[in-house]
């Protein structure tokens, strides 16, 4: 019967080391389950962040070709204005250069009236004292 205890407990103490294997195992397999796990979240989570920083950047290379063509389209504005003032201008120029042409030949014109009456004046004078 003491051999049949020694043997018990001796199965007994192979079932414990076992069992104690087996824990080891499946704690070993849950460490490794969580570090893939985590590396795996870590993974996806850093290629968010790629992902995002990719999307962030596409929003503003559009925003500033968006703001390129914004200031293209200004400058193009302003530079067609600036044509615009400047036709205005020369042609106001224009206006004023003819204007004073006219009032000038006016003037000569009223010049040669005067003198002409003058003359005719003079003239009749000249015939009546003589």
């Amino acid at each position: 019967m003491a051999d049949d205890e020694t043997e018990w407990r001796r199965e007994q103490e192979e079932l414990k080391l076992r069992e104690k294997d087996l824990q080891e195992k499946r704690e070993k397999r849950q460490k490794d389950l969580q570090k893939k796990a985590q590396e795996e979240a870590e993974r996806e989570e850093q290629e968010f962040r790629d992902k995002e920083r990719e999307r962030q950047a596409q929003d503003e290379d559009r925003k500033r070709k968006h703001q390129e063509r914004l200031d293209a389209l200004r400058a193009e504005r302003e530079a067609q204005d600036r044509a615009e003032q400047e036709k205005y201008r020369r042609e106001e120029e224009t206006k004023r250069e003819e204007e004073e042409s006219r009032r000038q030949a006016e003037q000569r014109r009223l010049e040669r009236v005067k003198k002409k009456e003058r003359r005719r004046r003079e003239g009749r004078t000249d015939r009546i004292s003589s």
